[in-house]
């Protein structure tokens, strides 16, 4: 199991905090991403005053996605092990004028603690699973604050199909190796996740396989070397000259078309028996 940034972001630099923060609120905006949000909202089919529980929810972009939908009169609550995520969680909500349809938690995924025993119409992973030590502790704390016939959505990516590419093949392996090594704990764990549902006793009712590409220009895969880059330089998993150099790579590469990224993400969707 690789290291992972996330899994202690209130032990980073503030200004780490900071960007990882950002990067999260604005990877989740852009189209791509948004329209598989989306979509997994609508197959998840909840009622408009359903009562919503998103484990490892980081920023609550997620959660104010949902609470801006039209009709929505329940709660989404965000829990997250970080205490400086919760609070921009907070900020942003206020910020947006969805407070009133949210709540928040500090919280572990992996244990159940710190969120409570309330069992929720629908439990949703998103991005959490590649990022934890132990994804079926996190499955079973989803389990166990569901309802009986409620919902749990997961949502992630493979991250050993990841790849940002600069056209230097030694410079973008060295790179995306150390990327993989400090920033991803579980890049295969979409993979397993069928096992880990029919050993909990879940129902699939929807399996969606999406790959997200871009090819020439950049906005996505871009704005995310920029951001796990630099982050991963600070942990001290990447030397500084050599991420640099990688970002110029892929600058010029955007400025001359030659850009490529790509990553497979897939969603599942479950019904507690």
């Amino acid at each position: 199991m690789a290291n992972d940034i996330f899994s202690n972001i209130d032990g980073l630099p503030t200004e780490n905090i900071q960007m990882l923060a950002d990067r999260l609120d604005t990877r989740s905006q852009m189209p791509g991403f948004a329209k598989m949000r989306d979509d997994y909202f609508g197959l998840m089919n909840l009622r408009p005053n359903a009562r919503i529980l998103e484990l490892g929810a980081g920023t609550g972009v997620i959660g104010r996605a949902y609470a801006k939908r039209e009709g929505f009169s329940g709660c989404y609550v965000v829990s997250d092990l970080s205490r400086s995520l919760i609070k921009y969680a907070e900020k942003k909500a206020s910020e947006e004028g969805v407070a009133d349809r949210m709540e928040f938690k500090v919280a572990n995924a992996m244990t159940g603690q710190g969120i409570g025993e309330e069992q929720y119409d629908a439990v949703i992973l998103h991005t959490i699973l590649s990022h934890v030590p132990d994804p079926d502790g996190v499955l079973r704390t989803a389990v166990s604050a569901t309802t009986n016939g409620g919902i749990i959505a997961v949502f992630d990516a493979d991250y050993e199909g990841l790849v940002i590419a600069s056209g230097d093949e030694d410079l973008d392996s060295t790179v995306m190796s150390a990327v993989q090594q400090t920033a991803c704990a579980q890049p295969r764990v979409m993979r397993k996740v069928p096992s880990l549902a029919v050993a909990l006793d879940l129902r699939r009712e929807h399996f969606v396989p999406t790959l997200l590409a871009e090819a020439g220009e950049s906005e996505f895969f871009m704005g995310l070397a920029q951001a796990v880059c630099n982050v991963v330089i600070a942990q001290g998993g990447l030397h500084r000259e050599t991420g640099e150099a990688w970002l110029a790579a892929l600058k010029t590469a955007v400025a001359n078309r030659s850009f490529f990224g790509m990553c497979p993400y897939f969603t599942y969707v479950y019904r507690k028996a």
